[in-house]
Formats: structure tokens, C-alpha cells, sequence
């Protein structure tokens, strides 16, 4: 009943969107997190595919994400399972290549030490053609998070994953704490601009 809960308040938080304390949050689709590995040549059976979050602010923490993918290898469907949800358990439907996820924990999720959190995972039956799976906006407001305080935020994607194949690029601009290029000018030249 209180995840129920926590799933009706995030998607009703989705819709006002303040902003929350994860304001350059990433998603990543990785092989085997945290060390990025994005691609596989010869994958092993079962295909585990991590979905990993990054970029926490100060205080920051999860307790929801909605996530959507999209998958053009050949694969057939085997198991999906929600981390941050308590008690773990499986949501969506594998076998359609455009899945997706709404979760939502009783409890905040912090990062680890290697300042990620593992929001879930796909295992697929690999059985070809190569492609890819790729993080595509959900029909909400996008890609979101809620922090600890139930505000939201929007993602950015900053890899998918490819197996036999480069992955799709991430979003552009997409890093931790990004930075916004100014013209570098002198003090003197900026107040001449205003005489």
C-alpha cells in the first residue's frame, strides 16, 4: 500500500515539477556499473543491463524514477527487476521492445560509494541481430526523478548501451555539474558594454 502510495505521489509530483536536490542528475544504461562499460561484442546469456543514476546534488538521495527504453537487438525477454523498490521486485514487460518503469521506494536511496545508485536491471536472452537499448522519454513530462523530499527532477541521459554495436549518443551537454561557456572578457570590457 505505501509503494502504491509513493507511485501516486510521484506521478502527482511529476505534474507540478518544483525542483528537487538532484537538479544534473544523469541515467546511464551500463554492462557492468560503475566502470561504464556501455558496449558488448560477445555478450553472455543471460544480458544483464543496469540502469545506474549519477550526479547526485549535496544532499541528494532517489526514491522514484520513470524510466522508458527502447531495444533493437534480438532478444527474448527474461526478467526485469526494480532496486529501489521495497521489497525488490519486477515491473514492465520484457518482451515489448518499448518498455518501461515507474518506481517508487518507501525509503531514500542514497549513492555509493562510487556515488551511483542502481535503479534496476534487464536481463535479456541474447539471441541477435546486435543493436542497441536506448533510455527514451516516457509519455510524462520526460525522464524523472524524485529525491528524497518527493521533488522532482528531470534527467539527462548520458549513455545507452550497445551490444555488437556503438550505442546511441546520450544527451548532448550531459555531464555532472555542467558547465555553461561564457566569453572570457576583463572587467573593463564588460562595464564599457553598459556606457
Amino acid at each position: 500500500m505505501r509503494v502504491l502510495l509513493m507511485l501516486l505521489v510521484l506521478l502527482a509530483a511529476a505534474v507540478q515539477a518544483p525542483a528537487g536536490q538532484n537538479p544534473d542528475i544523469r541515467v546511464s544504461l551500463d554492462f557492468d556499473p560503475p566502470n561504464g562499460v556501455h558496449r558488448v561484442d560477445d555478450p553472455v546469456n543471460p544480458l544483464r543491463v543496469y540502469v545506474v543514476c549519477d550526479c547526485f546534488g549535496a544532499n541528494g538521495g532517489l526514491s522514484g524514477a520513470v524510466v522508458s527504453f527502447e531495444r533493437t537487438f534480438g532478444a527474448a525477454g527474461y526478467q526485469q527487476v526494480a532496486l529501489i523498490t521495497a521489497p525488490h521486485g519486477s515491473f514492465g514487460d520484457v518482451e515489448d521492445p518499448y518498455m518501461g518503469w515507474v518506481m517508487a521506494s518507501v525509503e531514500c536511496v542514497y549513492p555509493d560509494a562510487a556515488g551511483v545508485v542502481l535503479i534496476g536491471y534487464v536481463d535479456y536472452w541474447y539471441i541477435g541481430p546486435p543493436g542497441y537499448l536506448r533510455i527514451v522519454p516516457p509519455d510524462l513530462e520526460g525522464g524523472l526523478v524524485a529525491d528524497c523530499d518527493v521533488e522532482v527532477d528531470e534527467y539527462c541521459v548520458f549513455m545507452n548501451a550497445g551490444v555488437g554495436v556503438d550505442p546511441p549518443p546520450g544527451d548532448p551537454d550531459c555531464e555532472c555539474g555542467s558547465i555553461v561557456p561564457v566569453e572570457e572578457g576583463s572587467w573593463g570590457a564588460i562595464k564599457a558594454i553598459y556606457r
